[in-house]
């Protein structure tokens, strides 16, 4: 992308991604605030449940999910600053980055929940949120890792479509977004 397109985006309000995406990242933030909205309702009516379940977690690993998926997003950011400054191969390689992040992501999900699994009394509503919500969060991350690799294979190439690289970065970046609430909901209150 020219210097010149840059500065007419910036002046002009330039809204990243393509608007159809916008939309189905509006509707997610929808669907989770109704179901932290539900969650909180009950949690404010059982909160000794909650707190009894929030034993059974493992902040540690909650908190290093945290900063991968921060720190995957700092990738993912880099690789848009190389993308508009028409280095592909840099950009392919922040891509990589958020994408090996991103899979780390995955692996420590994985251990927490087989954990959970072979030891954790799982019979209870706060487990069938825990699971549901991060459950459904992962979908989440496993889509947004197939987008990564796509960009990290489409990146190289000349003159790439820079409205595709802001969509999965503004996806990714909700990504991040749900699950440090998540993480504050389900984790720590």
């Amino acid at each position: 992308m020219s210097e010149e397109t840059l500065v007419r985006r910036r002046r002009g309000g330039h809204v990243p991604g393509e608007p159809e995406l916008w939309m189905l990242i509006l509707d997610d933030l929808v669907v989770f605030g109704v179901f932290f909205g539900v969650r909180g309702r009950n949690h404010a009516a059982q909160p000794e449940l909650f707190a009894w379940g929030r034993q059974h977690l493992d902040t540690t690993t909650g908190l290093a999910n945290t900063l991968i998926l921060l720190t995957s997003s700092f990738a993912v950011a880099r690789g848009l600053e190389h993308i508009r400054a028409d280095d592909g191969r840099r950009a392919a390689r922040a891509y990589g980055a958020a994408a090996v992040l991103g899979g780390a992501f995955v692996v420590l999900k994985a251990i927490e929940y087989s954990a959970h699994l072979a030891g954790t009394p799982l019979g209870t509503e706060f487990f069938v949120y825990y699971f549901v919500f991060t459950g459904i969060h992962l979908v989440h991350v496993l889509v947004g890792l197939g987008a990564l690799a796509v960009l990290a294979r489409r990146a190289p190439r000349p003159q790439p479509s820079v409205a595709l690289f802001e969509g999965v970065g503004v996806y990714w970046h909700m990504v991040d977004v749900l699950w440090i609430v998540l993480f504050y909901l389900v984790y720590l209150v």
